[in-house]
């Protein structure tokens, strides 16, 4: 997994009491940190948190410093970061049943390389002429010969009514 940010902005509060200094970001990751990390922001109203983990619920809170002091703090905001892509599917295999289907298998990723929720695996197929580089079966078949299909709660696929004894291409990505 990669590293992540989040831009937190935000108002001055209503009641300042005094001119502000500056502001302090409060955040914590809610699913494993155990520590409370603090930005000091001075001049603008705005912060990049970087440095953070993907697909992971921050807890943000901001409040104000004058000469007399740090004031309330704001309310609580919950957001998650975006996830990374998710690893591809693995172990696929495909077997020719006839010259017009093929059945498709594959292993999803393990669960701390999908990067998020788990929504299905994408198959893509498309017909390939290697000589022309083309496809003389999207004429043939009306651009049937080609699609693609979001497979939920299953790890295998058959594909019927392809062109006969044309190469296709079968691209397998991971739906988060």
């Amino acid at each position: 997994c990669g590293l992540s940010k989040l831009r937190v902005e935000w108002e001055p509060p209503v009641d300042q009491n005094g001119v502000i200094s500056q502001y302090e970001v409060y955040y914590k990751g809610t699913e494993f940190d155990v520590d409370l990390h603090a930005v000091n922001v001075s001049g603008t109203q705005s912060v990049t948190l970087t440095g953070l983990e993907e697909y992971v619920v921050y807890d943000v809170r901001v409040r104000a410093y004058t000469s007399k002091g740090p004031g309330p703090f704001s309310a609580m905001n919950s957001v998650r970061t975006i996830a990374a892509p998710a690893e591809p599917p693995s172990n696929i295999s495909i077997v020719n049943v006839s010259s017009t289907g093929v059945i498709l298998t594959w292993s999803i990723p393990a669960p701390k390389d999908i990067n998020g929720i788990f929504v299905g695996t994408h198959i893509r197929f498309f017909c390939q002429d290697f000589y022309n580089n083309s496809c003389h079966c999207k004429e043939r078949w009306n651009f049937r010969s080609y699609g693609h299909v979001l497979v939920q709660n299953a790890t295998t696929l058959t594909l019927a009514n392809l062109t006969s004894y044309d190469f296709y291409e079968i691209q397998f990505l991971t739906v988060t």
